[in-house]
Parts: C-alpha cells; structure tokens; sequence
C-alpha cells in the first residue's frame, strides 16, 4: 500500500467514482498521506488489514504544550494572553472579592449584568478565571499569567 498498488475492492463503486471524476489516480493515496505525514514531521502513520477491512492509525505532534487549564499551543510555545481594559477590571476586582456575584461586580464596577457575564465567561474561555463551587455557593479564582 505504501506503494502505490491499489486494490479495487469494489469495481463497481470505484468505476462512479471515476467516471464522475472524483478520483485523480489509482493507487495515490496512501503515498500522499506518508508524504504529507513526513513533510510535517509526523510520525509515519501505521496501515492494519483486517482480511477486508482497513484501519489507518494517524499522529498528531508529540512537541505540544500544555498550560495549566489542560489547553494545548499547537506551535509548542504558550502565547501571553491578551485582556481587555473590562477584562483586567473584572479581575481586579475578583482578585478582593473572589465570593461576589456577577451581580455586585456589575453594581461595582458601573458595568451591565450582560457585560459582566460576556467577559466573566471570556476570562474562563482564556484560562484567566474560574468558577470554584457551584453557581449559587460558589467563588472565584483567578488564574495568574
């Protein structure tokens, strides 16, 4: 297969294919994918035949970070997380008070409620901010960067 040979296991599938023009070549794919895998520096990806059936095992890159919220960089280098002025007063504020309500950071801060939800859950999206607890007994933590 890493070849080029291809097996037709189905002609009558693989002559629609053709004949619709969905098909470049026989026999080019597997190489394409090798190639690919090797042009990004990927493992070599790893052909099984079950008597009939296919599997192929592809993978991802192994040099990956991976920051304290569990989220991965792809490049392998951890970007600076950029704020909002709202955002650094959101947690700010948090950082005093860590059991306030969305409520009382709004009244606090001269903010909506609306606008204080937006960037509470933009500050969880980044890994700046989480909730400890539940909704209603719960805190905030703030994830220093």
């Amino acid at each position: 297969m890493k070849e080029g040979f291809s097996k037709v296991r189905n002609c009558a599938l693989a002559n629609a294919l053709a004949y619709m023009n969905l098909i470049e070549q026989w026999g080019s794919g597997f190489p394409r994918i090798f190639r690919d895998c090797r042009d990004y520096g990927l493992k070599e990806p790893e052909i099984i035949d079950f008597e009939g059936d296919l599997r192929v095992n592809l993978y991802r890159r192994t040099d990956q970070t991976t920051d304290q919220t569990g989220r991965t960089d792809q490049t392998g280098i951890n970007l600076p997380v950029n704020l909002t002025d709202k955002e650094n007063i959101v947690l700010t504020y948090l950082q005093k008070r860590p059991d306030s309500t969305q409520q009382k950071i709004a009244a606090a801060t001269s903010m909506s409620l609306g606008t204080i939800k937006y960037h509470t859950k933009k500050l969880q999206e980044k890994g700046c901010l989480q909730r400890i607890g539940t909704h209603r007994k719960g805190s905030w933590g703030v994830i220093l960067k």
